[in-house]
């Protein structure tokens, strides 16, 4: 055991010198880990709201170009942000994960989510449901759609076509059979009674402003909607 103890030295050596570099490396580790959690919580968390940091955590499924005025009116308030993947929904206090807001362009995206991916569209708010999140679907169509209720009076571009005749050949128009406002206004209602959700409205312009009040910021305007 000496003579062989003796012949393997500098291999003991090396492996003890190796197992010391790796606890320094773990512990140097655990320490810059350390510090970048205080440095992100005392400077990167930068908005403060009386006591209270506001940070929004923006789903990695969002096209940059699609919301660039959201992004410049959170640097306008100063709103610290940043992009990664959300189990559910597009945007998210990273504070409070229970309350989510999935962004829609428009009616139109919206119809098309509950008619023809209705099934996809329900199982995300019931996932959410399951785990005890809110979703709040905001709707930037704008154009006099301010509340749930004016949905019925929405014209559906969608429900007429052009074709041609075939023995004149004139283009004509004619009437199809996608959904009507009235009926998109049942079915959102139904939404939000059967599923907990709930269907806000804004212009694009002040999509940001609103993330920022739904998810906690200070309201731009007063609170009224």
């Amino acid at each position: 055991i000496l003579l062989w103890t003796i012949r393997n030295l500098p291999t003991v050596r090396e492996r003890h010198q190796e197992a010391r570099q790796a606890e320094d490396l773990n512990r140097q580790t655990q320490t810059d880990l350390s510090i970048y959690l205080t440095t992100w919580r005392t400077t990167v968390c930068h908005l403060t709201r009386g006591d209270y940091c506001l940070n929004i955590q923006i789903d990695s499924r969002e096209k940059a170009k699609a919301i660039q005025k959201i992004i410049k009116e959170f640097d306008r308030q100063g709103v610290n942000h940043f992009v990664s993947k959300l189990y559910v929904g597009d945007y998210m206090n990273f504070d409070n994960p229970r309350l989510i807001i999935d962004r829609k362009q428009n009616l139109t995206e919206l119809c098309g989510n509950v008619c023809q991916e209705h099934n996809r569209f329900r199982d995300e708010i019931l996932r959410a449901n399951e785990h005890g999140i809110e979703i709040i679907i905001l709707c930037e169509h704008g154009k006099g759609i301010e509340r749930l209720e004016d949905v019925i009076w929405w014209d559906n571009p969608r429900r007429t076509e052009r074709y041609k005749d075939l023995h004149t050949g004139k283009w004509l128009q004619r009437e199809t059979k996608a959904l009507t406002g009235e009926k998109l206004y049942k079915i959102l209602s139904t939404f939000q009674r059967k599923y907990g959700c709930q269907f806000l409205f804004c212009n694009k312009e002040e999509t940001g402003s609103r993330i920022i009040e739904l998810l906690g910021g200070e309201p731009v305007d007063g609170g009224r909607n």
